[in-house]
């Protein structure tokens, strides 16, 4: 989003169908495998407590065979191997910590696709990503650490994404020269 409260979670808005790189590095940058998990998760712990019942619905009103939430572009990704796409949600991948690692994904669905009711908002969804090391030596191995984090997103249909940032930036500049008058709204 353009300005987000301090109260305000940050929502990343993005479009359904294009493609979206998602660039891994090891801070390490041991040279070692690392299996890493990109997932679609609800946000919201009301909507994870019913995440099957979501699932169902948005599997039930596919036309195509086998769909999926998320796409990998394993033509224009860099760096990831042993690919998996075992699970519609999910994609699972190994690669270098001392090279890193570039994967080009699209998201297949949209932020209303899992409601009934027309004319509802969206509902914020999670890209989450987990990694951790493949060999038995390694340290956050033994330890059992895995490095995850989150990315709360909605998706819209073409072009949505970004008149809604453009929407939200309107809108906060309306709200700023209301409260601070025309002249101090830069």
């Amino acid at each position: 989003t353009a300005v987000t409260r301090k109260d305000e979670e940050s929502i990343t808005y993005l479009n359904r169908g294009q493609t979206y790189a998602i660039q891994l590095k090891d801070n390490l940058s041991k040279n070692e495998l690392i299996s890493s998990t990109i997932s679609i998760h609800f946000h919201l712990s009301k909507h994870r407590a019913i995440t099957n019942t979501f699932w169902k619905y948005w599997l039930s009103q596919q036309s195509e065979p086998n769909p999926r939430l998320i796409e990998i572009d394993i033509d224009n990704s860099v760096g990831a191997t042993n690919i998996n796409l075992s699970s519609f949600d999910k994609i699972s991948f190994n690669w270098n910590g001392r090279t890193g690692a570039k994967i080009m994904v699209r998201f297949k669905f949209l932020s209303t696709d899992f409601t009934k009711t027309k004319g509802v908002k969206g509902i914020p969804l999670r890209v989450l990503a987990k990694s951790h090391y493949l060999q038995e030596a390694s340290t956050r191995m033994r330890d059992n650490q895995e490095e995850s984090c989150f990315c709360t997103i909605k998706l819209f249909r073409d072009k949505g994404a970004e008149r809604k940032t453009k929407d939200d930036a309107k809108h906060r500049t309306k709200l700023l020269e209301k409260t601070y008058g025309t002249n101090n709204a830069n």
